[in-house]
């Protein structure tokens, strides 16, 4: 089963409910992850395991917040141009640039 790190904030967002949809961009190992896949998700102190119900893919992060729900991805954000900003603080313009991925995942809790 392949891992995916997190920070801990979105960690629990994602364990409760509150965030759906997590944002990475286009590195080599982020495309090679599938729709229907069964990951690992960890952050410092924590796991869990997560199912990626669908991935889709966007040019930059406008166009995904254009078509995403921004509470989905940054429920803490309060608007969207603070998700935007919230995201940029993590990827700079040239990691954007790679193409945005978003998973829409859920909790297993079989």
């Amino acid at each position: 089963m392949r891992v995916m790190r997190i920070r801990r904030p979105s960690y629990d967002a994602i364990m409760a409910g509150q965030k759906t949809l997590e944002v990475r961009v286009g590195y080599d190992h982020i495309k090679r992850y599938q729709g229907g896949e069964v990951i690992q998700l960890e952050t410092s102190g924590a796991s869990a395991t997560l199912r990626i119900k669908a991935i889709r893919t966007y040019a930059n992060f406008e166009e995904m917040l254009a078509v995403e729900e921004w509470q989905k991805i940054a429920p803490d954000a309060g608007d969207a141009s603070t998700a935007l900003r919230l995201i940029r603080e993590i990827y700079p313009p040239e990691k954007e640039a790679l193409g945005v991925y978003v998973f829409e995942v859920e909790p297993v809790t079989d």
